[in-house]
């Protein structure tokens, strides 16, 4: 089932939502016992833009193991798709309380900061960065929330730091040259 899954995750990274989705519900008939089938189910049917399906497939992730929060922040990214906002941050904050796993408290920050919540987004973006500190990604986002407060100074502190992690990405040279303007 192992190299099965690696070709389906394979279709995903590569946008081939539909046949990735095939391939995984033909998994699922020979594998109903299987709660990894069901997550990997659920992601697909997020980036097709069937969060309700998904929630069920993460529910059903859950129930055959309690035990893999993912599930539960997937559940969150999945409301998050669906611009629940009160449900995806009970999600995220579950799955990050039982799991500890930083990447629910960056979708988190990250959803904060969509919804213009910048004091919350740059607690969750410091917190997590305490925890890997050498995220670009998060830089930038905390880069981004400082210039909604108007901070650029901090702003650019770590847009240096994005650079300084990753010199060959030009998104960050990019940035940091849209805090001068």
């Amino acid at each position: 089932i192992n190299e099965e899954l690696n070709n389906v995750q394979k279709l995903f990274s590569e946008g081939r939502y539909q046949l990735a989705l095939r391939k995984i519900n033909t998994l699922i008939k020979n594998n109903r016992h299987n709660y990894i089938v069901y997550n990997y189910r659920g992601i697909i049917l997020v980036a097709l833009k069937k969060s309700s399906e998904a929630i069920n497939n993460f529910q059903k992730t859950l129930e055959l193991n309690p035990d893999f929060t993912e599930a539960i922040g997937n559940i969150g990214m999945a409301y998050h798709e669906m611009n629940y906002v009160k449900e995806a941050i009970e999600n995220y904050k579950k799955a990050y309380e039982l799991s500890g796993l930083v990447q629910f408290e960056i979708n988190l920050g990250n959803l904060y900061l969509q919804i213009r919540k910048n004091e919350k987004a740059i607690y969750h973006f410091n917190s997590s960065l305490k925890k890997d500190n050498l995220n670009e990604y998060v830089h930038q986002l905390l880069a981004e929330a400082y210039i909604r407060d108007l901070k650029y100074d901090l702003a650019i502190e770590h847009h240096k730091i994005a650079i300084s992690i990753n010199s060959s990405n030009p998104k960050n040279y990019f940035l940091l040259g849209s805090d001068y303007i």
